[in-house]
């Protein structure tokens, strides 16, 4: 199931930062493990146009939570209209999201011979290539 949910900035962008991995809501929409989350940004007074659409892994409530209350374990999936770093697209993917990834990243040619011409154009070892694309912001990354 999915739900739509107001985040304000702080916590929102603690999401994207990966400072925060966690929701902890009223349950009374039900929340279960495999829920989508679609956690909107709300700066109080209209919504951002940011999006982070996140997967429930974990559901604890009863004597874990104030009564009415569940605390949901969360990992995000998808980033829309936020500016968002390559490795923070990939920390989040599971094992198959990995493959899937790495055998694109493979097959795009044009990332593959950018991150093998730095050596050259910049000096930089391959390993601090990777890095360098790994740091790197992509606009409107969707997984």
């Amino acid at each position: 199931m999915k739900h739509n949910l107001k985040l304000l900035p702080e916590y929102f962008i603690a999401i994207l930062e990966g400072r925060k991995s966690f929701e902890i809501r009223k349950d009374d929409r039900g929340f279960e493990l495999g829920d989508t989350l679609i956690l909107q940004e709300f700066d109080g007074t209209r919504y951002t146009g940011r999006e982070i659409v996140a997967t429930v892994l974990l559901k604890l409530k009863n004597e874990y939570c104030r009564d009415g209350y569940c605390t949901m374990s969360i990992v995000p999936k998808v980033y829309k209209n936020c500016k968002v770093t390559n490795y923070q697209r990939i920390r989040n993917m599971n094992v198959e999201e990995m493959h899937e990834f790495l055998i694109e990243f493979n097959t795009n040619r044009a990332t593959r011979g950018l991150i093998m011409s730095l050596p050259e154009t910049t000096g930089l070892s391959y390993n601090d290539g990777i890095k360098v694309w790994l740091e790197s912001e992509v606009q409107h990354a969707e997984l």
